[in-house]
């Protein structure tokens, strides 16, 4: 079963809240900044990891953010495509502009 780097980040608005999400994704990855964690996991890890979260969140004011980083040891037997999933509130990059030099 193929392992991919996601990088998990979470906006909480309720400070009870804050401490179960917070406890919920240090089990299971690193700390990177304050609510910023990588971590490797399986698609099954991902899926209870994303269970546990919807049980402890409201997901009208809070957001989760999981950003695929790409296969472990770049080893990819599974073609997935890299982008990032929310639970929660949704999130949507703005249109930017581009720059030209």
């Amino acid at each position: 079963m193929s392992r991919r780097h996601v990088l998990v980040s979470y906006d909480i608005s309720d400070e009870k809240r804050v401490k179960k999400v917070q406890k919920v994704v240090s089990d299971v990855a690193d700390r990177v900044q304050f609510s910023v964690y990588c971590g490797q996991f399986s698609k099954k890890d991902l899926v209870i990891l994303k269970d546990r979260l919807r049980k402890v969140m409201n997901q009208d004011q809070d957001q989760v953010l999981f950003l695929d980083l790409g296969a472990v040891h770049g080893l990819d037997d599974e073609a997935t495509d890299l982008g990032v999933e929310h639970l929660g509130r949704p999130w949507t990059p703005k249109e930017r502009s581009c720059l030209i030099f």
